[in-house]
């Protein structure tokens, strides 16, 4: 068959598809894989024997695809337990606190007798921890850029928060001429008037809206577009 004519996976999946790839190249050991969307119907969610699962804070998103009410949200992302495997309760927190709740009390759950659970363990490795496009301050000449990728209503409250802190302890132009530009984008079915909305107290003085589409013409390379 022509490479060339084949049908390509959608963006998402293609993505899930090339990780998969890499880690059976690769020979990893152990792989976090999230989410997409949901979990029941995620393409993602193909593992049949997972060593843990666990399932972060709850939130209103993608109301489309996994429904309008917590309740059905919920039924959503259980799709991803299997009968048998771990799945340890978890504090329906942000940010940090599913990752450390999993890596404290997963080998507890798979009885690792060398395992002693401390509180004071995470602090040190999360402080480090680098995530590119997270609440990640870039320096660039005269410019300073702000980058994450919230999404959500309670994301872009947390992001909102960091920002006008960060912001805060960052060095003024001498002559105190400081310009705000927002770069925005949104992309499937999120109320976007409601997120710009949370926006308001970072006081920009500019924004730029951003397409989801890398071409001008009808895009046909749906590997390339996400819609999510």
């Amino acid at each position: 068959q022509d490479l060339a004519r084949a049908s390509m996976p959608a963006y998402f999946r293609f993505l899930t598809i090339m990780a998969f790839h890499v880690f059976l190249q690769e020979k990893v050991d152990l792989a976090v894989v999230e989410v997409g969307i949901g979990g029941a119907y995620d393409c993602t969610n193909i593992i049949r024997a997972p060593v843990v699962c666990g399932i972060s804070a709850l939130g209103i998103d993608h109301t489309s695809i996994l429904g309008d009410t917590m309740e059905k949200i919920a039924w959503q992302k259980g799709g991803i337990f299997k009968v048998g495997r771990a799945c340890p309760p978890l504090a329906h927190g942000f940010g940090a606190s599913t990752p450390v709740a999993l890596s404290t009390r997963a080998p507890l759950q798979r009885g690792v007798p060398a395992f002693t659970p401390c509180s004071l363990l995470p602090p040190p490795g999360l402080r480090d921890t680098e995530w590119l496009g997270r609440t990640q301050v870039l320096p660039r000449g005269p410019v300073t850029w702000y980058l994450d990728g919230a999404h959500t209503t309670s994301s872009i409250q947390a992001c909102v928060r960091w920002f006008r802190q960060a912001a805060l302890n960052q060095d003024k132009p001498y002559d105190g001429s400081e310009v705000r530009v927002l770069l925005f984008n949104a992309t499937g079915d999120r109320d976007t008037a409601a997120l710009l909305k949370l926006l308001v107290p970072c006081h920009f003085d500019y924004a730029i809206f951003c397409p989801n589409f890398t071409e001008v013409s009808v895009p046909s390379n749906v590997d390339q577009q996400n819609f999510n």
